[in-house]
């Protein structure tokens, strides 16, 4: 920690009785412009809320450029309260009923529906609205544990499996798909293999125009080489790129990190009030 930072602290403690934590906001603003310097254009990086919901936290994200995902009511009234609008907000979780699915249409956010039954709902709701689906792609790649669990095959709960989605192949009322890989994974290979084939599913839906990978990206621990962000985001956007052009369309490509942004900018500050030698 450097001298300036230790006084800060220090300063701090002074001031305050309780434990506290302190975010260098240098790192996080550097962070999160290395996910908005992905050199593929048509994208939106929005900051997965469940990874720290702290206002302030969010308010210097927000200020860095990036947008917000939520999965909870609380969080998407939060990422409004904070001024996010629209398709700033991604919405995506696995248990969602009518008046929560009114509540995003109303907030105009984008949304990512995880079951056929949820699908069922939304457009007897509102049956002319596109909407994304969430991809279980265990068939199509060999899943891997995460941090985590399973967050892809038979043992996640997570997503349409291969045959709901090859059911909807055609569907002009599926507007993306959404995919996530696991958590705080470093395996860049494996974001690659999953990228794959979600990029060859979604030549199958005509009125598709964003692709949203998700999150999962990891942070070293002891030895481990740290996220090779700037090869990944080489590799997606060749990988965009190519899509769009298939397509004839621009697709928005949209990411979802989250302690990845902030993980290695906080400390916790607490006072030690005894000491025993043993």
């Amino acid at each position: 920690m450097e001298q300036g930072l230790i006084d800060r602290v220090r300063a701090l403690a002074a001031e305050q009785a309780g434990p506290f934590y302190l975010y260098d906001t240098a790192r996080i603003v550097e962070r999160c412009r290395a996910f908005t310097s992905i050199p593929y254009e048509n994208k939106a990086i929005h900051f997965a809320s469940m990874a720290n919901s702290t206002p302030a936290f969010l308010e210097v994200v927000r200020d860095s450029g990036l947008k917000i995902f939520v999965n909870s009511p609380g969080h998407l009234a939060l990422a409004r309260e904070l001024g996010f609008t629209g398709h700033d907000i991604v919405y995506t979780a696995s248990a969602m009923d009518a008046g929560l699915m009114r509540q995003v249409k109303e907030a105009g956010a984008l949304l990512n529906l995880d079951s056929t039954s949820q699908l069922e709902a939304w457009w007897r709701l509102f049956p002319d609205e596109a909407v994304g689906i969430r991809c279980n792609i265990g068939d199509l790649v060999e899943p891997r544990a995460t941090r985590g669990g399973y967050f892809l095959g038979k043992e996640s709960r997570l997503g349409l499996t291969l045959d709901e989605i090859e059911g909807l192949f055609g569907s002009p009322r599926i507007a993306g798909l959404h995919l996530y890989v696991g958590t705080d994974l470093l395996d860049l290979g494996y974001f690659q293999e999953c990228y794959t084939q979600l990029a060859r599913l979604a030549k199958s839906f005509p009125a598709l125009w964003f692709i949203d990978f998700g999150g999962g990206f990891g942070l070293p621990r002891d030895t481990d080489a740290a996220f090779p962000l700037e090869r990944y985001g080489e590799y997606v956007t060749e990988l965009m790129n190519r899509l769009s052009e298939e397509l004839g369309r621009q697709v928005r490509l949209i990411l979802e990190p989250g302690r990845i942004i902030g993980g290695e900018a906080g400390y916790f500050v607490c006072r030690v009030t005894d000491v025993k030698q043993r």
